[in-house]
């Protein structure tokens, strides 16, 4: 079982905890574009959206959620619907470059060394 790429579906809800590190490796390992990524040396701060990153690696924005749910650093911004009884709660994540490059470089000897 692996974790799907872009234009599969999305992995089931929450499941951060049910997937190996190998299964992790294994995705980005058939990522090309996490491979050959090159991270952008403007020097603007800046913090990616799931997404952005997602495009970039050619991955699944829900992977991408998966690889950074308990990284340190990481920006959550918690909301509810209008009614509290009945809204369904939001969370959105913004991932500052700093700790895109951790997490880059150490997937990236992950991969490397799995091989």
């Amino acid at each position: 079982m692996r974790i799907p790429l872009r234009d599969e579906p999305p992995v089931p809800s929450d499941p951060a905890d049910e997937y190996p590190l190998e299964l992790f490796a294994d995705t980005l390992r058939a990522s090309e574009d996490f491979q050959n990524w090159q991270p952008e040396t403007d020097g603007i701060p800046k913090a990616y959206a799931p997404q952005d990153i997602a495009k970039a690696w050619n991955v699944s924005d829900e992977f991408v959620r998966l690889l950074f749910t308990n990284e340190p650093g990481v920006l959550r911004f918690n909301k509810t619907g209008k009614s509290s009884k009945k809204a369904r709660s939001y969370t959105t994540i913004r991932i500052p470059k700093p700790v895109l490059l951790r997490v880059f470089k150490k997937w990236q000897k992950i991969t490397r060394r799995a091989k």
